[in-house]
């Protein structure tokens, strides 16, 4: 798109599952969804955006950040 991505802000949330996204990704009772909303900026603007649904019982949240 000829735009050059500079920053990337996440938010991340602990929630409990509605009852259709249960059974959409296959979630047993009881077991918690990690939510990321995810913005990628070029410069002020953003570029791209996704809100990610995960499990918290198949997943580790992992993240390296450097200091410049």
């Amino acid at each position: 798109m000829g735009h050059r991505v500079t920053d990337i802000h996440e938010d991340v949330e602990g929630r409990m599952p509605t009852v259709e996204e249960a059974q959409r990704l296959d979630v047993a009772p009881g077991v918690p969804l990690m939510m990321i909303k995810q913005t990628f900026y070029a410069g002020d603007l953003a570029v791209e955006a996704a809100d990610i649904m995960i499990p918290a019982d198949r997943y580790t949240l992992s993240y390296r950040m450097r200091v410049e």
